[in-house]
């Protein structure tokens, strides 16, 4: 399980905001896989078992092009190729 969560990208646009989160695994030997996202405010965190994370020797490089899924002022929003969602603040 991740040790922690990382808001990365919040929608304020709504009367409901979204929040993508990205987990910190437990050490440097594991990895977390896609992200979480949840509804309300990025004060609240997500519960530690919404997602696990995995040793980096069992995880391969996916192969193709991410498609994107939304793009705004706020950052943009991918799906890769296994149908993980990652989102990413604008540069």
């Amino acid at each position: 399980m991740p040790t922690r969560y990382i808001a990365v990208w919040t929608s304020r646009n709504t009367d409901e905001p979204a929040t993508v989160w990205a987990a910190v695994p437990p050490t440097r030997e594991y990895i977390a896989l896609g992200m979480v996202a949840t509804v309300g405010s990025a004060a609240t965190q997500p519960p530690f078992d919404a997602m696990r994370c995995v040793p980096k020797a069992w995880v391969t490089r996916c192969a193709g092009p991410a498609e994107r899924l939304w793009s705004g002022d706020e950052g943009t929003v991918w799906r890769g190729a296994h149908g993980l969602i990652v989102a990413a603040k604008p540069r």
